[in-house]
C-alpha cells in the first residue's frame, strides 16, 4: 500500500520539481530579501507548497 500512494504522489511532486520557487541568482542574496523569498515561496497553490520541495523550501 505504501508503494502505491508513492507512485500516486509522483506526478505532484515531478511538477513540483519543475516549479520556477526561486528568482536565478546574480550572486549574494542580502538577508533582508528573506521575507521576499518566502513570500515567493508561499504565493504557488497549496497542492505545490505541500510537496516535499515546498516544505524544505519554506523550512529553509
Amino acid at each position: 500500500m505504501d508503494v502505491l500512494l508513492k507512485i500516486a504522489s509522483f506526478p505532484k511532486e515531478s511538477l513540483a520539481l519543475r516549479h520556477d520557487w526561486l528568482p536565478q541568482r546574480h550572486g549574494r542574496e542580502p538577508a533582508a530579501n528573506a521575507q521576499i523569498l518566502l513570500d515567493r515561496i508561499r504565493s504557488p497553490p497549496q497542492w505545490l507548497q505541500d510537496s516535499k520541495i515546498g516544505t524544505h523550501l519554506t523550512a529553509a
